[in-house]
């Protein structure tokens, strides 16, 4: 569909919507918004490296989604936040709280 059509935001809603499935098979939440999509999930801070991991897997196999449509995932434009209160993100200074997308740690 060419860009700024009127099918266009319901087509690609539809070429896009068996993300949540996969989402969903790793257990972290999924929100999409337009060309964007966000994974999230919530744990104990002596719980982010099993959270980590879990957010690690599901991205290897959106980038796997992605690739399988002629999408590439940009690892430049992603991000990884932590939120938490000041006393619960000190307790993660000593965690590795990177995400690894291909070859590059975000």
């Amino acid at each position: 569909m060419p860009q700024g059509s009127v099918l266009g935001p319901l087509e690609f809603a539809a070429y896009t919507e068996d993300i949540t499935d996969l989402t969903d098979r790793h257990d972290v939440g999924c929100h999409l918004y337009a060309d964007d999509t966000q994974l999230y999930e919530c744990c104990l801070p002596e719980n982010a490296s099993v959270v980590r991991n879990r957010l690690a897997s599901c991205v290897i196999e959106v980038a796997q989604w992605c690739a399988s449509r002629c999408l590439q995932l940009n690892a430049d434009k992603m991000e990884v936040i932590w939120f938490g209160s000041k006393a619960n993100l000190a307790k993660l200074e000593s965690a590795d709280c990177t995400l690894p997308v291909g070859s590059e740690m975000i």
